[in-house]
């Protein structure tokens, strides 16, 4: 392109731009109503048609035509250089466009962001402060302070000492448990003395998970090691934020009632108030009164049954008394309500052979005979013959335990006292049979 070109093809390029410059002008003051009165709508009519005509012909490429190839607003003289020279400066001015939106789009996202990132503090904060309300929550949910890093620890793999004291038992992984038992037994002893809630999340045949109060960030995995047939601590996180709690749900009946059964059968008039001052001074648990009724019921219960199987090992009583002394009398008498039902006590007689000796040779010729109630859960009556000896004092001669105080039992009991007294005890039955029909009449005159 020689130097006369390129001067034309810059004159008409400032020709091009000084006619859109005065388009431009034109439609902006018809758009801000400066035009002459009258002549406005002409004037933005004329405008618009004219700035149409001008960008008609904008294609992909950045270039401006009009309907005719001749127009006066054609730049150059339509060479393949001027048209490589326009798309290069078409290129470059949307890359740089293309630059500043992604400027202004990362600037964007990061107030964005930045916004957000307040409201959700704000959210929270407004959700912790706001929203709080401390009668619904218990001394279980309080944790006073953020939960601290877990830290791993290494194994031990010891076998715990069932004699350590509650509050000196630390929790390490590897720790090893002959049974369930013994696991549950420590974890009740270290939660009482230490006043960790402690409670069990997963309980099962193959393991089991202890958490403390919700928010304290303590947790224990055991697991049964089937190899060794015993159970190992696996991990453990041994740090507390919770406070000291009175309440524990690991306190059961049966557990009170091992600690405090031998107390409560020797005194079972025990008041319900002084049972749980006793609970709260020394183990220091509160226990209410319903809890601390069935502890007492438990407790006596247990004497009752006992008192029952007492009764299962009578006949072997007897014959070791036979054993003895082959002269001693004994007598058992059962019943049953049908006849396949197992056979239930009814009578009981005992008779020594040294104390019918010493009531004939040393004690006065007098019996006495007496019977009371057996306050017991068996019930029945006891019924006794007493003499009397050389100091003037009672002396014991046979007693009886029957079902109750009536004329059968009576005269099964004396029957059995003068057949064991005396070696003609048939000459006594007209005797006997005096004192049962007095005996009969006063209990039907009371």
């Amino acid at each position: 392109m020689t130097k006369r070109e390129r001067t034309a093809i810059e004159r008409d390029e400032q020709s091009g731009s000084r006619e859109m410059n005065n388009q431009r002008e034109i439609m902006d003051e018809t758009y801000l109503g400066n035009g002459k009165e009258g002549g406005d709508n002409d004037l933005w009519t004329e405008g618009q048609g004219d700035r149409d005509d001008l960008w008609a012909g904008e294609n992909d490429e950045g270039m401006y035509e009009s309907e005719s190839d001749e127009s006066e607003y054609s730049i150059g003289d339509g060479s393949e250089s001027d048209f490589s020279d326009c798309r290069r400066i078409r290129e470059e001015v949307r890359k740089e466009q293309k630059a500043l939106d992604e400027e202004l789009d990362e600037e964007i996202k990061k107030s964005l962001l930045k916004y957000k990132n307040k409201a959700e503090e704000f959210d929270s904060d407004s959700d912790y402060y706001g929203s709080y309300n401390s009668e619904d929550e218990t001394d279980e949910d309080i944790a006073y302070a953020e939960p601290p890093k877990f830290k791993k620890q290494t194994k031990v793999n010891e076998v715990f000492n069932m004699n350590t004291a509650g509050k000196d038992i630390k929790w390490v992984p590897g720790l090893i448990f002959g049974d369930k038992s013994q696991i549950k037994a420590t974890v009740r002893n270290f939660s009482i003395e230490s006043g960790r809630p402690l409670r069990y999340l997963v309980d099962d045949k193959q393991r089991i998970q202890v958490a403390c109060a919700k928010g304290c960030p303590f947790k224990m995995w055991i697991s049964y090691i089937q190899i060794r047939d015993c159970w190992q601590i696996k991990t453990v996180n041994d740090v507390h934020n919770c406070i000291y709690h009175y309440s524990n749900k690991l306190v059961t009946v049966k557990y009170l009632v091992d600690v405090y059964g031998n107390k409560i059968r020797r005194n079972p008039s025990w008041k319900l108030k002084e049972m749980q001052e006793e609970f709260k001074k020394v183990l220091k648990v509160e226990v209410c009164e319903a809890k601390c009724c069935r502890v007492r019921q438990m407790a006596l219960s247990g004497v009752q049954e006992e008192m029952k199987k007492h009764y299962a090992g009578l006949r072997k009583f007897a014959g070791e008394i036979l054993r003895s002394n082959k002269n001693n009398t004994v007598k058992i008498t059962t019943t049953r309500v049908n006849e396949e039902d197992a056979p239930h006590f009814q009578r009981f007689y005992v008779c020594y052979d040294q104390l019918k000796k010493a009531w004939k040779e040393g004690c006065r010729p007098i019996i006495g005979l007496d019977g009371c109630f057996l306050k017991t859960v068996c019930g029945g009556q006891l019924l006794s013959a007493v003499g009397r000896d050389g100091n003037n004092s009672m002396f014991p001669i046979a007693m009886a335990v029957v079902e109750t105080e009536s004329y059968a039992s009576w005269s099964w009991f004396l029957h059995l006292l003068i057949e064991g007294l005396f070696q003609f005890f048939f000459l006594f039955i007209p005797i006997i049979n005096i004192f049962l029909i007095i005996l009969s009449k006063t209990d039907a005159h009371t």
